[in-house]
């Protein structure tokens, strides 16, 4: 996808979904007219899977090009008010795709394609989504042609609270997380998780973020506080601005490329070919 129109969606993302008076001849006016741009671009099949308590959740997957060998898997997790497709038009894909990877992006429960509608429910329990992280890592683990000991997540904004969360639950960590624009709920209100022993995050990280993002956020202190809590390798990156989620990777592209590095690096590399 262009860069001009990865931008212009990025902008539809501020500005809800709702028309855009004005758009440029050629360039869509909704953000769903974005997201048909992008997938015609970059096709990808929509698979639906079951979380452990019967919840039915969406993602789009895409192989890459070449299957010779089992490569590595990446799963991406949106924000709190995104979908799955919005990996699609953030110059994300194609990155990952150019080196091999396999990809899925989920809905989290209650948005997009997804059941489980209460997100109410997910404000008050937010482990109810780490049913779908869990349902979604089994699936790819399943898929003919994923080296299952060499999957990464990347999530923005809700979805980085969300595997972050996880693995300091959970002791069978993931080979590598990078989040951007986390917030890290799981220690800001740890009364979310009764009963939970939060531990640090037992695998790497790389922890993304822009400077000036809503105080709200402080999406720049969480991830360098999220460095401390991290027993494998980790590294910090901050963005001048005030950009959140995926308009870092839109506004920031150099993003692209830390987490390019970064994957290779932590996922092996080797045998991974460009696969287109």
């Amino acid at each position: 996808m262009s860069r001009a129109l990865t931008l212009f969606a990025c902008g539809l993302i501020s500005a809800g979904a709702a028309a855009q008076e004005g758009a440029p001849p050629g360039q869509p006016a909704t953000i769903e007219e974005a997201i048909e741009r992008s997938l015609e671009e970059i096709p990808a099949e929509t698979v639906f899977f079951e979380a452990s308590d019967g919840v039915k959740i969406a993602g789009l997957y895409r192989a890459p090009a070449a299957l010779d060998v089992p490569r590595p898997a990446v799963l991406m997790l949106h924000g709190g008010n995104q979908r799955k497709e919005y990996y699609w038009f953030s110059g994300l894909v194609e990155t990952l795709l150019d080196d091999g990877y396999h990809l899925l992006s989920i809905d989290i429960r209650g948005r997009g394609e997804s059941e489980g509608g209460d997100i109410e429910a997910l404000r008050q329990n937010p482990t109810l989504a780490h049913r779908d992280l869990v349902a979604a890592l089994g699936w790819l683990r399943a898929r003919d042609g994923v080296d299952a000991d060499r999957i990464a997540v990347i999530g923005a904004s809700y979805g980085g609270n969300l595997i972050t969360s996880w693995m300091r639950m959970h002791d069978e960590p993931v080979r590598t997380i990078v989040t951007v624009s986390a917030t890290a709920i799981s220690f800001r209100f740890p009364e979310l998780y009764p009963g939970a022993e939060l531990h640090n995050i037992k695998s790497s990280g790389l922890y993304l973020a822009c400077s000036d993002e809503l105080a709200r956020y402080d999406a720049a202190a969480t991830a360098e506080r999220l460095k401390t809590m991290t027993d494998g390798r980790s590294e910090v990156r901050i963005y001048e601005g005030t950009t959140h989620a995926i308009g870092v990777f839109i506004y920031h592209p150099e993003s692209l490329a830390e987490i390019d590095r970064w994957l290779e690096q932590e996922l092996g590399g080797a045998p991974l070919q460009k696969g287109g």
